[in-house]
This record gives structure tokens, C-alpha cells and sequence, in this order.
């Protein structure tokens, strides 16, 4: 959608036998054609990336257990947000440019699920399985827009959801509509 009529060719390189089977369905489902030793052949699954996009949206739900940490979002308590998230990350050892990545990037949802949702806001992070997850919840009605975040913002204008999926890794970063709860997720690795 980046790209979409600009006068470019992607080549997205992906190793079938090595990669899990979760991935190569994304990718199958994400580009419109497929290139493999046969030659070039239109996907059989390409979905819109709005349908993609709300699909995995939709999967997304909220953690059971325990987190890690807890608190409760208010606008005079963003700096203990950045706080904790920058206590847990770094306790459990993730690099220095990867703990400020994730610091900005669940400030940047948190600023904007009290912008644009509605409280009470909450910060949630579990430490498993060698990911760090970040969860911001309100009770707003979510982001309307499935793609929100994909595409680079228009300068100058609003950017939250961009900062927050650029700043995570290969785990997206996803919104979970599930009334009366919305739910950003950022996750770390």
C-alpha cells in the first residue's frame, strides 16, 4: 500500500523451509503475487490489507495472568509510565537502543489512549517466553482505522500508532477491539 502505484518492483525474500508456517501465510496473504522456483504466479490468498489488518486486529486479545507490572494512566503520570517500562525492559536485559525504542513507543500509545480513548487508561507488561509485551488499555471504542500505523503519518500530523508499530520488532505491535476495551500492544524482543 506504501508503494501503490509508484513505478517500483519489491522482491520480499522469505525461506519457505526454514520460516514458521504462520509467517509465509502473512506473506501469502500480504502480497499480491508469489515468486518461486516456478516462476511468478498471482497469490492465491492476497487479501485487501484492510481485511488483512482488521483480521489480525481482531485476533489480538488481552493477556491472562499476572504482569509484571501494572499502572494506572493518568496525563501528570506519564513519566512513571516511561519509568516503568524502561525498569522492566532493562531488568531483563534488553539493549540499551531497543529499551528507549519501546520506552517512546508505549508513551506515544499511552499519550494518545488518553488523547483519544477513554478512561481509566492502564499499563499492563509481562515478561514471557523472551518477549517483553506492553499493553495500554482504556475503554474508548479503538482505532477505527485497521491500517492505522502501516503507512508513514503525513508530516506534521498525527503519528502515535506509526511511532508505536516502528518502534517494536517482528511481534506487531496490534489493536484489539473487543468493546468496551481497546488495546495496543507493543512487544519487544
Amino acid at each position: 500500500m506504501g508503494f501503490d502505484g509508484a513505478p517500483v518492483t519489491f522482491v520480499c525474500p522469505y525461506d519457505a523451509a526454514a520460516l514458521p508456517a504462520t509467517i509465509i501465510d502473512h506473506a501469502e496473504n500480504t502480497h499480491p503475487e508469489i515468486l518461486s522456483c516456478d516462476g511468478v504466479a498471482d497469490s492465491a490468498s492476497y487479501a485487501d490489507p484492510h481485511d488483512f489488518c482488521a483480521r489480525l486486529n481482531g485476533a489480538t486479545r488481552l493477556r491472562d495472568g499476572r504482569p509484571a507490572a501494572e499502572l494506572a494512566i493518568e496525563p501528570e503520570r506519564l513519566a512513571a509510565v516511561r519509568r516503568v517500562v524502561r525498569g522492566v525492559a532493562s531488568s531483563v536485559g534488553l539493549g540499551e537502543a531497543r529499551v528507549d525504542d519501546l520506552v517512546l513507543a508505549v508513551h506515544e500509545v499511552a499519550t494518545n489512549a488518553l488523547l483519544h480513548g477513554a478512561e481509566p487508561v492502564l499499563l499492563r507488561v509481562w515478561c514471557e517466553r523472551e518477549e517483553l509485551v506492553c499493553e495500554v488499555i482504556d475503554c474508548g471504542g479503538g482505532i477505527s482505522d485497521p491500517i492505522a500505523g502501516q503507512l508513514n503519518p503525513e508530516p506534521w500530523g498525527p503519528g502515535a500508532a506509526a511511532c508505536g508499530r516502528r518502534a517494536c520488532t517482528a511481534t506487531p505491535s496490534s489493536t484489539a477491539r473487543t468493546p468496551p476495551t481497546a488495546a495496543s500492544r507493543c512487544t519487544s524482543r
